[in-house]
Parts: C-alpha cells; sequence; structure tokens
C-alpha cells in the first residue's frame, strides 16, 4: 500500500511504497544500455500519454500508482523477453556469423549488407548459408 495517501491527507497516490507491497517483490530486469533522457519527467509523461492514448490530467484522474508502475513493470518485461529471443534466434546469430566471413565486395560504404554488388549466385549462395 502507499503511506500518505488520501487518508494521511496528501494528494491521492502521493508517499513512499510499503515494503511489504507486492509491487517491491516484482522481479526486476537487467537495466539495457539506455542513455536516457534528458528531461526524465517529460519522457515518463510522454511515454503515459503514448501508451494510454489520453490526456496526462486523464492518467492521473483514472489510474493509481500501482497500476501506472504495472503497466510500466510489464513493458520492461516485454522488452526483456524480446531481447531474450533475439540474443537466442540461430537464424539470426548464424547471419551474423556468415557475415564476418563476407569479402569487402558484399558491403557499401556505409558498412551495410548490400547484395546489389554481387553476382547472382554470390547472393544466393549466401542466403542459403543463412537459412532463407
Amino acid at each position: 500500500m502507499w503511506r500518505g495517501g488520501a487518508a494521511g491527507g496528501a494528494e491521492p497516490g502521493a508517499g513512499e511504497q510499503d515494503r511489504g507491497f507486492f509491487l517491491a517483490r516484482l522481479p526486476t530486469f537487467p537495466r539495457r544500455d539506455d542513455p536516457g533522457s534528458r528531461f526524465p519527467a517529460v519522457a515518463r509523461a510522454a511515454s503515459l500519454i503514448e501508451a494510454f492514448h489520453i490526456p496526462l490530467r486523464e492518467i492521473e484522474a483514472r489510474f493509481t500508482k500501482s497500476e501506472i508502475v504495472l503497466t510500466a513493470w510489464r513493458s520492461q518485461e516485454i522488452v526483456h523477453q524480446m531481447e531474450q529471443k533475439r540474443n537466442e534466434d540461430p537464424v539470426r546469430s548464424h547471419a551474423s556469423a556468415a557475415m564476418n566471413d563476407l569479402p569487402d565486395k558484399y558491403f557499401n560504404e556505409e558498412g551495410d549488407l548490400d547484395l546489389r554488388k554481387v553476382t547472382a549466385k554470390e547472393a544466393s549462395l549466401y542466403l542459403q548459408k543463412i537459412g532463407w
């Protein structure tokens, strides 16, 4: 439960979290190498508006802090699962390994793979090698 809420005289949802509350026991996920926003409060507000498709004042009136925290936690869980799947994808990892063995003619000036520079047979062999 949130201490210092409406019964404590403060605004609803204000206060610190009780250690026994279930949100404190949710698993945490590793932090990504994200430099974050220069304006974290604005980024949080924009994220809520994007997620709920309603103005911030309506979000604050409609949802408790616990509900917002649950939504944010679920978003982190989804991102973590997507990263796990990306790292475990054998086709993607096999394709990355196959790209390391390619000569320079397979890449454009920016360093991106560009099969337009190779023959159809070479492109076909490469695609077969990565499982296409």
